[in-house]
């Protein structure tokens, strides 16, 4: 096949006609590897174009498969690295977020050298995004924050108010998830003011509509009903004038739109409403194949049918939600290890990196100023004193389960020590550590209820140890009242009566 017909096929493809995207693909894959090769940089940046913009699964995995080892071929970095994103992208919405998390970490390496805001944004706010997804709201937030400044660099206008757009609005989801609301309000209107600068966008019309319809969620959120169904209304107007051109993004924004409407619509016991909303948003999902987008339409229904006493349809769709519910449940609580050790390797390399620089200006200022050496006993004198502190303290919480757990061996006893070091550390290997010391506490948790994430069952951890509330407070870096307060939320998700004790609680456990 010549250069100039494979150029004429693509340039066909991007014209949206399914069938020779298909047999193009299907061509590649029985070509094989040594033909890969053969395609330049133009040709590559054109296929990925039409990966893009395709909403077909398994059709995308194929396609970024051939990329991938097509620009490998040709050691093309920018094509090897889109093609990790769309991967890493494909795999979020199958929910499998540690394999998604995974690729787009390893999009990160391959584009440090690489010189494109664009596929440096793309890939930061889809870092982020992981992160929130999983319960590192902490991490999400920086991540984000991060995508922010690299936006308002691209060149295209429309463009960067495209992704400052969507990164508002993954900050404001992230601070939505944490509860914090005045934040949430603040980068929601963030991305609804930068999205009316698309309104005349054809190509960017979707993130215009689904800025509009967040609005009227948080509305319908806060009881102003009235300012919600407006807002709702002109979303779901928009969301059908949405180009079939860019059929990822079309589905996509309607079932956000749809899934918005059909809760207000139960709310507001408009449950007639609400099961059509609910049912456009199931098909929009599956055009796309969103597993968590199907589950939470499917819930939505099973509801909306409990209400409208339909129980053969209402266990119809609690059972299609709950087979999504368990296979999505059991990712998560696998996923969560990816991230920790990424964070854990990064935390780890800094340390060591600072450690080298710290020893740097040691000796420099050693060698400069005399003073210096009275400032570095000063600074050991304090550190030993705190390292003491710590044994102490270390050596009594021992104690304390040395008398409940007699018949540890010593080389347990030993790795405990260990563990309760981690903590008084504050280092984010505790929890690992601790899940590989006592295999039975985290599944009991998750067992009373499986929405606990990675943050509580930490502390839930650091309550077994038997560290009290002033403890945690020191060796977390937060307030009492800040300790106080997540005690309280673990009491409520636990149902831990409130006249029994918290830490002889999760002892018993």
């Amino acid at each position: 096949m010549t250069e100039s017909l494979l150029t004429k096929i693509i340039s066909f493809m991007l014209q949206g006609n399914p069938f020779f995207l298909r047999l193009l693909f299907g061509l590649l894959v029985l070509a094989g590897v040594p033909g890969y090769a053969q395609y330049n940089i133009k040709q590559i940046d054109s296929i990925l174009e039409v990966v893009n913009e395709t909403n077909d699964l398994k059709l995308d995995t194929k396609q970024v498969i051939m990329v991938y080892n097509a620009s490998k071929a040709i050691n093309y970095e920018k094509g090897i690295a889109e093609s990790l994103v769309l991967y890493s992208k494909s795999s979020y919405k199958s929910g499998r977020y540690d394999t998604a998390f995974k690729y787009i970490t390893q999009a990160e390496s391959t584009s440090e050298k690489i010189n494109d805001p664009v596929l440096t944004f793309k890939i930061r706010a889809f870092k982020g995004l992981c992160y929130s997804r999983l319960g590192f709201y902490k991490e999400a937030d920086q991540t984000l924050n991060s995508a922010v400044f690299i936006a308002k660099t691209i060149a295209d206008k429309d463009e960067m108010h495209y992704f400052l757009t969507a990164v508002y609005t993954d900050l404001a989801v992230n601070y939505g998830r944490l509860g914090n609301s005045k934040a949430e309000r603040v980068w929601g209107n963030k991305a609804y003011n930068e999205s009316q600068k698309l309104e005349k966008s054809d190509k960017y019309l979707s993130v215009f509509a689904i800025a509009i319809s967040n609005r009227g969620s948080w509305f319908a959120k806060h009881k102003q009903n009235d300012s919600a169904e407006f807002y709702l209304n002109k979303a779901l107007l928009l969301s059908k004038k949405i180009s079939d051109k860019y059929q990822y993004k079309k589905y996509y924004a309607q079932w956000v739109i749809n899934l918005h409407a059909a809760n207000f619509y139960d709310v507001e016991k408009k449950f007639s409403q609400a099961e059509s909303s609910y049912k456009e948003a199931v098909s929009a999902a599956s055009q796309i194949k969103y597993a968590l987008g199907l589950k939470k339409a499917y819930s939505g229904l099973a509801k909306v049918y409990k209400n409208l006493n339909q129980t053969e349809k209402e266990l119809i769709y609690v059972k299609k939600s709950n087979r999504l519910g368990d296979s999505l449940a059991s990712v998560d609580k696998a996923a969560i290890k990816t991230p920790l050790d990424y964070i854990v390797r990064g935390k780890d390399q800094q340390l060591i990196t600072n450690r080298s620089n710290y020893r740097q200006i040691i000796f420099i200022a050693f060698l400069l100023l005399s003073v210096v050496t009275g400032a570095v006993f000063f600074y050991r004198y304090k550190f030993k004193r705190e390292i003491k502190l710590s044994a102490e303290k270390m050596n009594e919480l021992i104690r304390k389960i040395e008398l409940n757990e007699n018949k540890r061996s010593p080389a347990r006893i030993e790795e405990l020590k260990g563990i309760v070091q981690l903590a008084i550390n504050n280092n984010p290997a505790f929890l690992m550590k601790f899940n590989e010391f006592d295999l039975e506490f985290t599944p009991k948790l998750l067992d009373i209820n499986p929405s606990l994430i990675a943050v509580e069952i930490e502390f839930c951890a650091l309550l077994r140890l038997n560290f009290e509330t002033k403890e945690i407070a020191r060796y977390t870096n937060v307030s009492v009242r800040a300790v106080e307060g997540k005690k309280y939320r673990i009491r409520k998700k636990l149902n831990i009566p409130t006249d029994q004790d918290i830490n002889i609680w999760m002892t018993h456990l």
